[in-house]
């Protein structure tokens, strides 16, 4: 048996691994630290990535294109080394993640969701995470989004999803839990 075996277009999935600006000068780790220091620590990488490694991933995305390879980004972000990092590919986040398998097996039950847009993807959250069965709790004031009229609609909307907070109030709460 031989791993030496030709492509099959359509059982093939190009993955691509941490191909984003985190991985570049100023990204992630790096960010922050001086020129000299980021060309003596990681200038070879730099020269290898925008040289050769991005030149042909371009080719081989273009030859994707023409087969209808499936194409896959895994990616990362700044974070602890506790905590989970899942890519959002759109507005419904138990859509476009794991999200709901992991916290399943995680045995969760709750959820406190917040960020950014409120009336979109953060409603959109307290409503499918709440359907899915699980508690919801939303701190108001850890949501933004481009206007205040915006900001306000949205709790209003889905009142009936979620227990609505402030953050002054989770502190004290979840340190009990933890």
């Amino acid at each position: 048996m031989s791993r030496n075996v030709p492509m099959v277009p359509a059982k093939v999935a190009l993955i691509l691994i941490y191909v984003q600006k985190y991985i570049m000068e100023n990204g992630g780790e790096k960010k922050g630290i001086l020129a000299a220091e980021t060309e003596a620590k990681y200038g070879f990488f730099f020269a290898e990535i925008r040289q050769r490694a991005i030149p042909n991933m371009k080719k081989l995305l273009a030859a994707q294109r023409e087969t209808g390879i499936e194409v896959v980004y895994m990616v990362m972000a700044a974070s602890r080394d506790d905590e989970i990092v899942l890519p959002k590919g759109s507005s419904l986040v138990l859509i476009s993640t794991n999200i709901n398998y992991l916290a399943r097996n995680m045995g969760k039950t709750q959820s406190i969701v917040m960020g950014a847009l409120t009336g979109q993807c953060v409603d959109s959250a307290v409503r499918d995470v709440c359907d899915l069965g699980y508690l919801v709790t939303l701190p108001v004031d850890v949501c933004a989004t481009q206007s205040r009229a915006r900001h306000d609609s949205a709790p209003l909307n889905n009142k009936g999803y979620c227990r609505q907070v402030t953050t002054g109030a989770l502190p004290t709460e979840i340190s009990v839990v933890v």
